[in-house]
């Protein structure tokens, strides 16, 4: 249902110039632990790997809809734990797509130190793969919640200490992104 919905709303914005993109959560696409699963690296079983399947077409039928209408669509990012499945995703999806321009765009948190160091390696793959990365550029939006399941897992906490540095990964990812504009 909700990728009807997300194919809706593409189809809408290339009608109206007043809506200049589409987003979407992909655990609107996909089961949270399965995300969680895919992330991790944990094996699947059948019935999973054939769910994970559906996954995939889903969000190929929405960027291939999304290219085709000539609309961006913004896959936003969700939880560190389940960000890995979601970022090869995206990266998938920008290798086939943006190869004229950045349709595809994934979402990028700040708020995580080690997410400056990915924006550079994506763009590193994007060269090296001949795309156009698509980037959304966010803080971040699960402080509480990344801090807590660090805490309550033992691992570290993906959070930067402080304000300050998030502050100073933003503004550095964003002097990236204009250096390195296409």
């Amino acid at each position: 249902h909700t990728t009807a919905e997300i194919l809706r709303t593409i189809e809408a914005a290339q009608k109206r110039n007043d809506i200049p993109f589409c987003v979407f959560k992909p655990s609107g696409i996909s089961p949270v632990q399965l995300l969680t699963d895919v992330s991790d690296g944990k094996p699947l079983d059948e019935e999973d790997r054939r769910e994970w399947a559906l996954v995939l077409g889903r969000m190929e039928k929405i960027c291939a809809a999304a290219a085709k209408a000539g609309v961006p669509v913004l896959i936003d990012a969700e939880e560190s734990w389940m960000q890995p499945a979601i970022d090869d995703m995206a990266d998938t999806m920008m290798a086939r797509f943006n190869v004229k321009e950045a349709i595809v765009f994934n979402t990028i948190q700040l708020y995580r130190h080690d997410r400056l160091a990915f924006l550079k390696a994506s763009h590193a793959k994007a060269v090296a793969g001949n795309y156009h990365i698509g980037v959304k550029l966010v803080r971040g939006a699960y402080m509480e919640k990344e801090r807590a399941r660090a805490e309550e897992k033992g691992y570290r906490d993906p959070i930067h200490a402080d304000k300050p540095s998030v502050d100073r990964d933003y503004d550095d990812a964003l002097r990236y992104c204009a250096v390195h504009r296409d």
